[in-house]
């Protein structure tokens, strides 16, 4: 039979019948469907039909769900018409939204196959009992009661093959009997064959112990050797007339038989709606992962393992959920919101225009890009959650982590420029604060600006970060109902729309299901360790490193201003003219020590009241006090320095000032009256030169610690001795003339 056109009313060649199984075709086929099987969840069954070759099984199933396989040609003569497998959506069977899958087996005991090739009808009837719901059996009604008719070996099949299905799920069997004889009543036919199935049950268990099944009804047998057939199979009988004598009343009979699957029937064959737990359902497949199922069980049945179905339900929920894992990352990159986001963070860095004309800077308020990232990722999570509600718990779950995990990692970019954005903005107003305290209240002010800039950075950070609280609680009163027109006026109006819509559906969400409000807390403490790990906490220790910093740098620059105008300034004032009075004085003798003194307590006295603004007002540390007086101690040294510079520059004028003083004043400062003629010129001469060179001396040396007192002292000896040298040279000179001036008037 050749494929036809893919539509959901359309058969799909699901194993060929050489055993390829069409993946890509089934995956087409399930987004064809009305709904597609991705969007069904559980709300779905599958139904299968094994019978012998010609025994009218496509025929039943079309009339039954309202399929259109391909039938039999009775006229070109009876030859197999279904090869492999074939699925379909019954298109008769819609109540309570339920999707119902027609599986059409080839047939059992079929000349083209041989009389002993029976592997693909086992493998078959195997792959049946491992994904469908309910098993259909087409049986003639003439050949129940043989030995060797072909139901008994059909039936040996199907109890052969379940041995090899681990915790295999309690199924129905609906045996379908064709062309029945009125003259014997559906009650005796249906004993003959519940016997003839008992007994192939403990021939084919005699020496292999059935696995334990998944579900029992209540005081059935144990599991392993003694279960029952009533452990494992619902046993169900019914009877049709024939086809070709009465059309009609098969016709009408087929609509009956479809009452049986319809979920709103009392008698329905199988449970809805569908368990969900694996306690309840054996660990059901989801309908979007029906067919890559499917494929994975025929790939065993191949390869002739026996069926774990516990293990592959969970490997089909690991790969499924790998998957959707891939998708909601994708859906991300796809999401407006988050490419919104994305491209104001590009632009804001790059401080240039986007493609849809959103000018950098960012300059969203934080609660607008906490909603707008909690929107993008949220919405992802929900997708996630809505799809892998029926997959295994325990798979979901670690899945679900790892998806946060990436969910974070996706968010580090995003986060981190814009908490480096943030950190700069509050940084920027701290010092801006900070600048503008008075000296009064300056330690008290600084201390509360560093406490307003972290608790600043960290409400704003926190709110900028991904959580279920940022879309529902400011970002929602703030977007939704309009009470920040910055932050709406910052959002396109088709985002702000959307997030409006999510923010009130979540909203509504976490106040109806009683635990959507635990399992999204739940994912905030999650997502904020994940966000920790991947930016959040190197953020927040370098926002702190540099508040620290930049706290330390406001307090040594206001510390470094009230030292320059209270400290170094007042010393200069208060010490530069008095040691230029001790320095034009040079009293010899106590000079050095006088500026000692004086450079002392001058230090003394404005390092007090410095001591008392930097401690009280600034509150600086005793460290930061501590270099500040060493500081002002250095200073004052620098200042009597300097002075002591500027006068020996001019040494030598005032050693002649000291001369001429000393030569014209007596001791007491009298000036000499030189017309008395007792005056001694050559004493006075000699004192004036001892004068002047002490005044040398002095200045020759400094002596600001009294180090140098003994080296001084020499100094002045030594310049004395010098002085009385040059006067007594000085009076040889003089009586040397005179003595010569008068030889030679006489």
């Amino acid at each position: 039979m050749s494929s036809q056109s893919m539509s959901p009313s359309s058969p799909h060649h699901l194993i060929q019948g050489d055993g390829t199984f069409g993946m890509d075709s089934s995956n087409a086929f399930a987004k064809a469907c009305t709904p597609p099987l991705s969007s069904v969840g559980l709300q779905y069954s599958a139904v299968a039909i094994m019978g012998p070759q010609s025994s009218g099984k496509s025929t039943l199933l079309n009339k039954v769900f309202g399929t259109s396989f391909v039938e039999m040609d009775a006229q070109v003569g009876r030859s197999q018409t279904t090869k492999g497998v074939w699925v379909s959506k019954s298109p008769r069977i819609t109540d309570s939204n339920a999707t119902v899958l027609v599986l059409d087996l080839e047939g059992s005991d079929g000349r083209e196959r041989g009389e002993d090739d029976t592997n693909f009808e086992k493998q078959s009837a195997l792959f049946a009992l491992a994904v469908a719901d309910v098993l259909l059996i087409n049986l003639w009604c003439h050949d129940i009661g043989r030995e060797h008719g072909s139901g008994k070996p059909l039936l040996r099949t199907v109890m052969q093959v379940n041995l090899r299905l681990f915790n295999p799920r309690k199924m129905t069997l609906l045996f379908v009997i064709r062309d029945r004889s009125p003259m014997t009543p559906l009650d005796k036919l249906a004993k003959l064959l519940t016997d003839d199935l008992n007994d192939i049950w403990e021939s084919v268990t005699a020496t292999q112990a059935p696995p334990p099944p998944t579900l029992r009804e209540e005081g059935s047998a144990g599991a392993g050797r003694g279960s029952s057939l009533s452990d494992y199979f619902d046993v169900r009988f019914t009877s049709l007339p024939n086809y070709e004598e009465r059309p009609e009343e098969f016709a009408a009979e087929c609509v009956v038989m479809r009452k049986l699957f319809s979920p709103d029937c009392s008698e329905c064959l199988y449970t809805w709606p569908p368990a969900v737990s694996s306690g309840e359902g054996g660990g059901r497949i989801p309908g979007d992962a029906f067919f890559y199922s499917a494929s994975q069980i025929w790939d065993m049945v191949r390869s002739n393992k026996d069926l774990d179905l516990p293990a592959h339900r969970i490997m089909v929920a690991t790969v499924r959920c790998d998957e959707l894992v891939a998708d909601c990352l994708d859906a991300l990159a796809a999401d407006d919101a988050w490419k919104h986001l994305l491209r104001r963070c590009e632009s804001s860095v790059a401080g240039t225009t986007d493609n849809e004309g959103d000018s950098g800077p960012f300059d969203e308020s934080a609660a607008a890009i906490g909603a707008l990232a909690s929107h993008a990722i949220w919405r992802q999570l929900a997708s996630y959650s809505t799809s892998a509600a029926h997959l295994d718990p325990g798979v979901v779950s670690t899945k679900r982590a790892e998806l946060l995990r990436k969910l974070a990692d996706e968010a580090a970019h995003l986060a981190s420029t814009q908490l480096t954005r943030l950190r700069a903005r509050v940084l920027a107003k701290f010092t801006e604060d900070v600048a503008k305290l008075p000296d009064e209240t300056f330690g008290n002010g600084m201390a509360k600006a560093v406490a307003g800039a972290r608790d600043a950075y960290q409400a704003s950070a926190a709110a900028m970060l991904p959580s279920s609280q940022n879309l529902v609680g400011p970002a929602r009163s703030a977007i939704a109902v309009g009470g920040d027109s910055k932050t709406k006026a910052a959002l396109p109006a088709d985002v702000a729309a959307t997030l409006a819509d999510d923010a009130g559906e979540l909203a509504q969400e976490l106040e109806a299901a009683p635990g959507a409000a635990a399992a999204a807390s739940d994912d905030d403490a999650r997502f904020a360790e994940l966000a920790a790990e991947a930016y959040g906490q190197a953020a927040f220790d370098e926002f702190e490193k540099e508040l620290s910093e930049k706290a330390d740098f406001a307090l040594k620059d206001r510390v470094d201003v009230v030292y320059l105008a209270q400290g170094r300034d007042v010393l200069r004032r208060e010490l530069g003219e008095p040691v230029m009075a001790l320095l034009d004085e040079c009293d010899v003798g106590d000079m050095w020590r006088s500026i000692r003194g004086l450079r002392a307590s001058s230090v003394e006295g404005i390092a007090a009241a410095l001591r008392e603004v930097l401690e009280l007002q600034l509150e600086a540390p005793e460290g930061i006090v501590a270099k500040c007086l060493e500081r002002l101690d250095k200073d004052g040294t620098e200042v009597v320095q300097s002075k002591c510079l500027d006068a020996s520059a001019a040494v030598a004028s005032r050693a002649r000032e000291r001369f001429t003083h000393v030569f014209n004043h007596t001791a007491d400062g009298t000036p000499v009256v030189w017309s008395n003629l007792r005056v001694n010129v050559t004493a006075r001469a000699t004192a004036a030169r001892m004068a002047a060179a002490r005044l040398i001396a002095s200045y020759a040396i400094l002596d600001l610690d009294g180090s140098n007192e003994d080296a001084l002292k020499d100094a002045c000896d030594s310049m004395e001795a010098l002085a009385k040298e040059m006067a007594r040279a000085a009076a040889v000179e003089q009586r040397a003339e005179t003595s010569g001036g008068g030889g030679g008037g006489g």
